[in-house]
């Protein structure tokens, strides 16, 4: 045993002795390459003069204190400036690629409590509107499809009502699940162009209220820009700002809103039936909201211009199935609601298969699948338990 250990220690030695003079080898390599220093530059703190930095040579100092040599120079060359390729006559430059901004410029300048004298103040009318869209973004390319507009007095009463389907100019209808408006629908709709003159008709004199008002000025704002149709800023009151001030609900959406004043919401994300579930609820909000609403401008006055009258509204019926035929009316009566069917009694299956046996035939009895005896299955059998 003892020659088996000192054969093992002796082979431990000669392993180690050999890899340490690997190691020597390798640091020896090492130290016998010989690299040129290279002297540290101090750069001097001023400023290079100008003419240094159009690409003539700079002196720099070094740690010792001499100059550097002509081969250490270093020249300090502008960056070079961008090669633009000259047109050819007859053709124009490309167009430089800018980051998209919102169209349009501020709409409507919303309600405040209270105010100095200076404020204007408003009791009626007021142009109740609604716009439903092919996305959440004008920016991005949406468009409005579906515009209406009621206007009502301070007591709610709806003096007049406005709706029509948008065409988006080739653009999707987007979300069909939504709104439930297809490209078919729409296909035949005017242009808001053709439109505009009806709408800034309804909201000239009056105060302008949205539910989420940001929405509708942003999308207005753009199609009115699209449309070239300039505006003075018209003063607004944004029905979900006043209803958080107003009802102690869980959301402050127009359906929850809606079912607990009690107003009737025939058909969400159509415009007339949100304008109408809005114009329900204006009157209950100021009545109970009490305080004194301010504007910073005053409503807009003679809005219409010179534009054109307006082409036929092309609307959707409101309250019925949002896949009816368009009709192509201005004002749309809601549908009656029919009374929901009474539930029918579903038979038995067992019932049933007895009703389409034919007469005069066995019935066929269920057997156990084991003890193959009538009356229990497998699963109850008794020679099983």
């Amino acid at each position: 045993m003892l020659e088996v250990f000192f054969v093992i220690v002796a082979v431990v030695l000669v392993m180690w002795m050999s890899s340490r003079r690997k190691i020597r080898r390798r640091i020896a390599k090492a130290t016998t390459r010989v690299s040129r220093p290279t002297p540290h530059v101090t750069r001097p703190a001023s400023r290079p003069a100008p003419s240094e930095r159009e690409g003539r040579p700079t002196s720099l100092m070094l740690e010792g204190g001499g100059t550097s040599s002509p081969k250490q120079r270093i020249y300090a060359t502008p960056r070079p400036t961008p090669r633009v390729e000259p047109t050819a006559p007859g053709r124009t430059a490309p167009a430089t690629r800018t980051r998209p901004t919102e169209p349009g410029g501020p709409l409507f300048s919303f309600a405040e409590l209270g105010g100095g004298r200076s404020r204007y103040r408003h009791n009626g009318p007021f142009a109740i509107i609604d716009v439903e869209t092919t996305g959440f973004s004008p920016r991005k390319g949406d468009r409005v499809i579906e515009i209406a507009i009621a206007r009502v007095n301070s007591s709610g009463r709806i003096e007049d009502e406005y709706s029509t389907l948008i065409n988006p100019d080739g653009r999707d209808t987007g979300a069909v699940s939504i709104h439930r408006m297809t490209n078919e629908m729409v296909r035949g709709a005017p242009l808001f162009g053709d439109v505009a003159s009806e709408i800034l008709s309804r909201i000239d004199g009056a105060v302008a209220v949205a539910h989420n008002a940001n929405f509708e000025e942003r999308f207005l704002s753009a199609e009115l820009s699209g449309a070239g149709v300039a505006t003075p800023t018209l003063p607004a009151l944004c029905s979900l700002w006043l209803g958080r001030r107003t009802f102690d609900t869980p959301n402050h959406k127009l359906a929850t809103l809606a079912d607990f004043v009690g107003v009737e919401f025939l058909d969400a994300h159509a415009a007339l039936g949100d304008v109408r579930a809005v114009a329900g609820l204006l009157p209950v909000m100021l009545d109970r909201h009490g305080g004194e609403l301010s504007y910073q401008h005053s409503p807009g006055v003679d809005l219409r211009g010179d534009l054109p009258r307006g082409r036929d509204p092309v609307v959707r019926p409101v309250g019925g199935p949002r896949s009816s035929p368009v009709v192509p009316r201005a004002v749309v009566s809601a549908a009656v609601i029919p009374p929901p069917r009474p539930e029918r009694s579903r038979p038995s299956v067992a019932a049933a298969a007895a009703a389409s046996a034919p007469a005069g035939k066995a019935k066929a009895v269920r057997r156990c699948g084991h003890c193959r005896q009538p009356g229990h299955y497998r699963s109850t059998c008794p020679e099983l338990r």
